[in-house]
């Protein structure tokens, strides 16, 4: 009778020590999800600060286009077309970084989703395991 006891306090034992693996695997999984998100949101606001930096770097490179063109007093026809072409490319530069932001965004956060979709299935089927588990247990 002793044994009987002794080998169920065991079976318990053991079947507790799954539970508690079971747990610290979601949690760790749980966890990584978290830091993937995180540096992935990172260095999507990277990019984005890079990209703007480009863009405003490419703006102040064009920069003195625009000052000689202003100051030209020889051809008043020439200067305002110039200073459209000008104007017309800086646009350009700011809807090109616009789109990759945008796109960028939207790539981070797929990805995010992605990453929370597979944490909540696997948060599942250890919430499952974990049932299946202590019902086992308890039989």
């Amino acid at each position: 009778m002793s044994d009987n006891v002794m080998e169920k306090e065991k079976e318990s034992f053991q079947k507790m020590q799954k539970v508690s693996q079971s747990r610290f695997e979601t949690y760790l999984a749980a966890t990584q999800s978290a830091f993937d998100v995180y540096g992935r949101t990172l260095q999507c606001t990277r990019d984005i600060f890079r990209g703007g930096f480009e863009t405003m770097k490419d703006h102040l490179n064009a920069a003195p286009c625009w000052f000689q063109t202003a100051h030209k007093s020889q051809d008043q026809q020439e200067a305002p077309s110039s200073l459209m072409e000008c104007a017309i490319e800086a646009s350009k530069r700011n809807v090109v970084f616009m789109q990759n932001s945008f796109n960028q965004g939207i790539d981070a956060l797929e990805r995010n989703s992605e990453i929370m979709r597979e944490l909540a299935q696997k948060s599942i089927q250890k919430a499952q395991d974990q049932q299946e588990l202590v019902w086992s247990r308890s039989a």
